[in-house]
């Protein structure tokens, strides 16, 4: 808020272009900054809804090489039992899933969102490690 005070009385010292300059690299500067200290997060949590959860599961497991966790719902509108699949990737491998997703099931129910921090085995963990004693 005191950076916009300071840019939005500039703008009365000088004139309006030095401002919403000044505006724009405070603003990249801020987002460069909350990058760094957050990392720089490349990491997609995506949550699916389909009818086919246990096809589209298999696929991304032997297609994409990412564990899969089903999760139990129930629509609150049709009371039906539904399959929530909760899947952790990169931001590389959101394109396959897509893919996958729409090829087993057009109508599946997708959302993607970033995912802040993962740990554990795939990511910040060695897969060759885990339940290993040391």
């Amino acid at each position: 808020m005191l950076n916009c005070l300071i840019v939005f009385a500039g703008g009365f010292l000088f004139d309006l272009k030095t401002s919403l300059f000044t505006f724009i690299a405070v603003y990249v500067t801020a987002e460069l900054t909350n990058r760094i200290v957050a990392g720089f997060n490349r990491e997609k949590s995506v949550i699916l809804i389909s009818p086919q959860a246990k096809h589209i599961a298999a696929a991304i497991m032997q297609d994409v090489n990412r564990g899969v966790t089903f999760i139990s719902g129930r629509g609150a509108f049709t009371k039906q039992e539904k399959e929530i699949l909760f899947i952790v990737v990169s931001l590389t491998q959101i394109s396959k899933i897509k893919m996958i997703a729409d090829a087993i099931d057009p109508a599946a129910f997708m959302i993607v969102s970033d995912a802040s921090e993962v740990l554990g085995r795939g990511f910040t963990l060695d897969n060759r490690t885990i339940g290993k004693d040391k």
